[in-house]
């Protein structure tokens, strides 16, 4: 989630069309419940929205620490008039601006906060059209005699009755379920599909979304499990630091850094990467913003990532022949539906490209066009992260700076 839209284009193509192999993962992303039960890992709004929103609920952020830019915006909104409440289990500079501030033991606590508030939300909202709504007697019955603390019902009621209505939360502070129950939330009160109204999801690094739009697998436990089954023997690691017993097993290893991490030092072969100043292409918001970046230096290496990885399908078969980031991303439009037209556009262009910025103001993004909660009763799978040294980022230049930025400051 440090490469450009490009070369993480370029990637999905090497290993599905090149090397045959549907393997493709990243260990830095996360299932998000939000793509089960709407349709899309994303977010349903953007960022922007923030400024004039009544009522936003914080949901396990730390966003001042962790995510500045949509702390500030939070920050405008409360100066505009608006409310925040939280529910974390966690103490951030934030916490005096709350208008209700929902403090819970832990991330399990928080879990049943949220089925509480759901549960609460079905027995007393009129908010939700049952035609756009798929297993809502099965989440019922999962909820069960969850008990609902006069806290969590003034909270849910709060919310629902708020003219307009944003949640946000780190995708890294949550499991695959929370988001799963904050997507249905929104659903059941009607607080989805309309500006200022929907579903704010943070992510940690540059490219995060556009890592997941280019069809990279947040699937950490799966590949975890065909390492370890032995269905895996050769592996090619591109910017992330893994933890090392991970690999254990594996008869052939490729390691693409930008630094001498503890796994590219157990690499067979290693391959110097570029950064981001050195890159040009695409990146996406976490609020799908589809952004150029322009190289700033020319890389070190004399090879931008995308170049690299094409020299690389080049070695087994020579059919491939983009002569810039610019028919590369010509290519992904005719891949990629909601990317197609972008190349016509100028300013500040979000996905769907054209569509409203605001997701599911029709219909959701499944297979009947239907919110599909039994997702939620069905159980989701809680997968740890196989990183290093106890670090929750496997971006080992975010990891670096994260750790300069604490020892000067604190």
């Amino acid at each position: 989630d440090r490469y450009t839209n490009e070369d993480l284009f370029l990637i999905k193509t090497l290993s599905n069309e090149t090397l045959n192999t549907k393997h493709v993962y990243s260990i830095n992303a996360k299932k998000s419940g939000l793509e089960k039960v709407l349709g899309y890992n994303a977010s349903t709004n953007v960022l922007n929205e923030l400024h004039h929103t009544p009522f936003i609920l914080s949901v396990g952020s730390s966003l001042m620490e962790d995510h500045t830019v949509a702390g500030l915006k939070i920050r405008k909104c409360i100066k505009n008039g608006g409310q925040l409440h939280m529910i974390s289990h966690k103490t951030s500079k934030m916490d005096t601006w709350a208008h209700s501030n929902l403090k819970v033991e832990d991330g399990l606590a928080l879990s049943t906060v949220l089925k509480a508030m759901v549960k609460y939300v079905i027995e007393n909202s009129k908010g939700y059209d049952t035609d756009k709504i798929s297993g809502l007697e099965k989440l019922q019955t999962y909820l069960g005699n969850i008990d609902i603390s006069k806290d969590v019902q003034a909270l849910a009621r709060e919310y629902m009755e708020a003219s307009k209505a944003i949640i946000i939360f780190d995708q890294e502070a949550v499991t695959e379920e929370d988001s799963a129950l904050i997507s249905a939330l929104a659903v059941l009160t009607g607080h989805i599909g309309s500006p200022r109204d929907g579903i704010i999801q943070l992510r940690s690094n540059v490219n995060a979304q556009g890592l997941i739009d280019m069809g990279i697998a947040p699937d950490a436990g799966a590949l975890a499990r065909l390492i370890k089954d032995e269905k895996i023997k050769g592996l090619f690691v591109l910017g992330e630091n893994i933890a090392p017993d991970m690999v254990e097993g594996i008869e052939f290893l490729l390691v693409q850094e930008t630094h001498m991490t503890s796994i590219a030092k157990m690499a067979d072969v290693l391959l110097p990467a570029a950064i981001l100043s050195e890159s040009s292409g695409t990146v996406t918001s976490l609020d799908r913003r589809i952004q150029r970046v322009n190289k700033a230096i020319d890389p070190v290496t004399g090879y931008q990532n995308w170049e690299m990885f094409q020299a690389l399908m080049n070695v087994y078969d020579g059919h491939s022949v983009y002569e810039s980031h610019i028919q590369i991303m010509e290519a992904i439009e005719k891949k990629i539906p909601s990317y197609q037209g972008w190349s016509k556009k100028s300013g500040d262009v979000y996905w769907p490209v054209k569509s409203s910025r605001v997701l599911y103001q029709e219909a959701f993004k499944t297979e009947d066009g239907k919110a599909q909660l039994d997702f939620i009763a069905d159980g989701l799978e809680l997968v740890k992260k196989p990183l290093v040294n106890g670090l929750e980022n496997s971006n080992h230049i975010r990891t670096c700076f994260e750790a300069f930025i604490e020892d000067r400051i604190g």
